[in-house]
């Protein structure tokens, strides 16, 4: 089956005016014309798309359906439209990358420097939880994302391990023997993600403090430390965050023994990879992550 995109744009027209008159004048074609290129629509579907009356038309649900992605195509190509008709064509619209607070401050601000020298297109960074980032990549608001931790795996996303990042589990110095500190966990579990229960390092203290628990949960890295930092507890947390930290002994290592990994994953739309741009800002990245 072979969508018509005019046949397309011609019930998308219709569909949203709500009527063929309207749709036609708009459309500037003979309503018979429309109605029979609808209908041709609707035999290649092999689906009713609208409910006529004399009055007006409404959407099936395979209508709404059609309507729906229809509405994404058209709108993309209403961007196009805007951008060729720009007279600087090198104001290109901006890549969208979806991530978490940590690489947001701590690394991606060296790669958009040397990514911008050669790119006239600026990335947009959009942080949030990866529910929040999964559901602005679905509705392709984002091109892509990279995170720490992925929900389980969606119906038109593909996750797949873009790098192995080294962590640490660690506690403030001054509160290293205090038994309150090294007990109380911070969690690294995404707040709204309540099906994800494995804490692999948690496990592995535990063998150490029996009485270890979680006491504090947040998905921002950057609190994580922040709190470490006061005292409040001990916190998983990436080498290339707290490596002035421990050389400078104001954070200590307390499994310095385990080699702790864990996976940063590239998160895109099944149907849409990313492009040029894309593809050399995550070079750069992969070079960057230690």
């Amino acid at each position: 089956m072979k969508t018509n995109l005019l046949h397309l744009r011609y019930f998308y027209t219709v569909a949203k005016e709500g009527s063929f008159t309207r749709a036609a004048e708009k459309l500037k074609i003979a309503q018979p014309a429309l109605s029979r290129m609808v209908k041709e629509l609707e035999e290649s579907f092999e689906k009713e798309l609208l409910v006529r009356t004399k009055r007006q038309v409404t959407l099936t649900d395979h209508g709404r359906a059609a309507w729906k992605y229809a509405q994404g195509i058209f709108d993309q190509v209403n961007e196009l439209e805007k951008f060729f008709s720009k007279e600087d064509i090198t104001s290109l619209p901006p890549l969208r990358i979806g991530t978490s607070d940590v690489l947001a401050t701590q690394v991606f601000p060296q790669i958009i420097t040397k990514f911008s020298k050669d790119e006239s297109i600026y990335p947009l960074v959009q942080i949030g939880t990866s529910t929040e980032i999964f559901d602005l990549i679905e509705k392709r608001t984002l091109d892509f994302a990279l995170l720490f931790h992925t929900p389980s795996t969606r119906t038109g996303l593909v996750i797949r391990p873009f790098a192995e990042v080294r962590f640490h589990l660690v506690i403030n110095k001054k509160f290293q023997k205090n038994e309150e500190t090294r007990t109380s966990f911070i969690g690294s579990r995404e707040v709204d993600e309540v099906t994800n229960k494995k804490f692999p390092t948690l496990s592995l203290w535990k063998e150490v403090e029996p009485k270890t628990k979680i006491k504090i949960s947040t998905n921002s890295i950057m609190a994580h430390l922040s709190m470490a930092k006061e005292g409040l507890g001990i916190a998983v947390l990436p080498s290339f965050l707290i490596e002035k930290e421990l050389k400078q002994g104001q954070l200590v290592d307390l499994l310095p023994k385990e080699r702790l990994h864990f996976k940063l994953n590239l998160v895109t739309h099944r149907d849409y990879p990313p492009h040029l741009a894309g593809e050399k800002f995550l070079n750069l990245l992969q070079k960057a992550i230690p």
